[in-house]
């Protein structure tokens, strides 16, 4: 069942790109004129605000009595924001990455629900703070 599973979603992605062939080409084309510089500046700032979010939640987790590596957090901040981009559901849907990531590792649930909201609502704060900028300028 799993590999006529497996098939079916190749077959789906293959069938995909022949019928978007035009748009790769396009994409293929625009990535040939575009400027590397900030391309590569794009994708080092995407990291960077990545690493960033590893490093919030690496902090949040020693606030609520927590223990996990730097480096573990920043792979689930990487795979949450993969989940959140695959799976939207009203920008929520990274929480579940979090928390079986807990559950794999012995950690109470709740808290880690706690750490999740903690950033969202700084998250939320920061957003505000820019948009009383936006609103002043």
């Amino acid at each position: 069942m799993r590999k006529l599973f497996v098939i079916l979603v190749l077959f789906l992605a293959a069938s995909q790109v022949i019928l978007s062939f035009s748009e790769l080409r396009t994409l293929v084309e625009t990535l040939r004129h575009a400027q590397w510089m900030f391309l590569l500046l794009g994708i080092l700032l995407e990291c960077v605000f990545v690493w960033l979010e590893g490093v919030i939640f690496w902090s949040l987790y020693r606030l609520i009595g927590l223990n996990d590596s730097l480096r573990r957090l920043f792979l689930i901040a990487v795979a949450a924001n993969f989940v959140n981009i695959v799976a939207p559901s009203a920008g929520i849907s990274w929480v579940a990455t979090w928390v079986d990531h807990g559950r794999r590792n012995n950690q109470p649930a709740a808290r880690i629900s706690l750490a999740a909201t903690l950033y969202l609502l700084l998250d939320y704060l920061a957003f505000m703070v820019i948009l009383a900028l936006g609103f002043i300028v």
